[in-house]
């Protein structure tokens, strides 16, 4: 269950506030019965100097540990500096200090710390961060992981740069890295190519450390995208987040794919995706392949849209066939339903057939108000069963 609510009962500061309460059932691989409950908390307030508070936790009964903790996901300030440009007034020069998500060069982490921004014109600026890495799930704030870094960013010759250094460290060593990213499109040329160039060089082992290249390409109807990435994971992770960035990343490897998409003038829409990935193993260098084919269907009122993937690696094969359909019954309501089916066969004898099961209503009603209920189940090699029901009421303010 959740509730959004927004107070602009103070002249001086717009006050937004969301609750978000779900609990759920399932049956564990050993027929035990367990329940869970969650609770999320956002709080924003926007003052009328321009000054921004953003809180975000949670509360929850973790399921494998089945421990209560409280999680803190987000709380930091902002502080603007100026309006920005009558041509880019999103372009504001701000400091904000706190715990936050760190987006920078190929960071995707939390800083305990502050990330400050400046711009000189609508076209040129730096910023600068610093301060502690810590994991998303951690319920204590980590300060071994240190990061400090800056970077330029300009608009030149119809193109975009943003280049700098970065440098990290823990309790027993440090590390140098630069970063430069390069995008550019030529919609003056046929196909419209559009190139993205991303790199970070480790000073220290005097090489590339990360990169990517993308090329997009537009004909008509036809969209073809083309990527390629070298990944490794952050030599100065500590063990344990380590595991857990092995367990969930999919970027600690080499990968070239291809997507596209048909969208011609009609009720059909058809993408498929290649891809082929390296990656390192314990012994030697594994390979894995993905294919993917999606097909949107429309009528009237409704959306069909079935989805069939194969994913082929040393570990094991997956398909999974799944499929959403949506129904608007009028302006306010739409109905939605969805569902997989997956079968997996893991060299570690993880064998089965996978299942998941969605449906619910969206219903807009009063002004700016709208309700969620939702019906889900699933079925795999963990729970033998696990069905919950969750309600959510927004406000939006716009």
């Amino acid at each position: 269950m959740g509730l959004f609510i927004l107070y602009p009962n103070k002249i001086d500061a717009l006050t937004t506030f969301q609750t978000t309460l779900s609990s759920g059932y399932y049956k564990n691989i050993e027929q035990a019965d367990n329940i869970t409950l969650f609770y999320n908390l956002k709080l924003n307030e926007l003052h009328s100097t321009g000054v921004e508070t953003f809180i975000e936790m949670d509360l929850n009964n973790h399921f494998i540990e089945d421990k209560w903790k409280v999680y803190p996901y987000q709380f930091y300030v902002t502080v603007p500096f100026n309006n920005g440009f009558d041509s880019a007034p999103f372009h504001n020069s701000r400091i904000q200090i706190g715990r936050q998500l760190l987006t920078e060069g190929f960071e995707i982490n939390i800083l305990n710390g502050l990330v400050y921004r400046n711009y000189w014109t609508p076209d040129l600026g730096i910023v600068f961060f610093g301060g502690s890495l810590d994991t998303l799930g951690n319920n204590k704030i980590s300060t071994t992981d240190q990061i400090t870094g800056s970077s330029f960013f300009f608009k030149k010759w119809d193109s975009n740069f943003q280049l700098g250094p970065l440098m990290k460290k823990n309790e027993s060593e440090s590390r140098y890295f630069g970063n430069l990213s390069f995008m550019r499109s030529w919609n003056f040329l046929p196909l419209t190519p559009l190139l993205m160039l991303k790199g970070q060089w480790d000073f220290k082992e005097t090489q590339m450390d990360q990169n990517i290249a993308e090329l997009d390409l537009t004909l008509n109807n036809f969209y073809l995208s083309t990527s390629y990435s070298k990944r490794r994971p952050d030599q100065l992770l500590l063990n344990e987040k380590r595991f857990i960035y092995r367990l969930f990343s999919t970027s600690h490897q080499n990968s070239l794919g291809t997507s596209l998409t048909w969208n011609p003038e009609g009720d059909l829409r058809i993408s498929t995706r290649i891809e082929h990935i390296r990656y390192p193993s314990q012994t030697q260098d594994e390979t894995g392949n993905l294919q993917e084919l999606s097909i949107s269907l429309y009528h009237g009122k409704s959306k069909l849209t079935p989805t069939l993937t194969r994913i082929k690696s040393w570990g094991g094969t997956l398909w999974n066939f799944s499929c959403i359909y949506k129904y608007h019954l009028h302006q306010l309501a739409e109905f939605q339903a969805d569902g997989g089916i997956a079968k997996i066969n893991k060299i570690n004898g993880m064998n089965g057939w996978l299942y998941n099961a969605r449906s619910g209503f969206d219903y807009y009603f009063l002004p700016h108000w709208r309700a969620q209920i939702a019906l889900e189940t699933e079925r795999n090699h963990l729970f033998d069963i696990n069905t919950r029901v969750a309600l959510y009421v927004t406000h939006f303010y716009y």
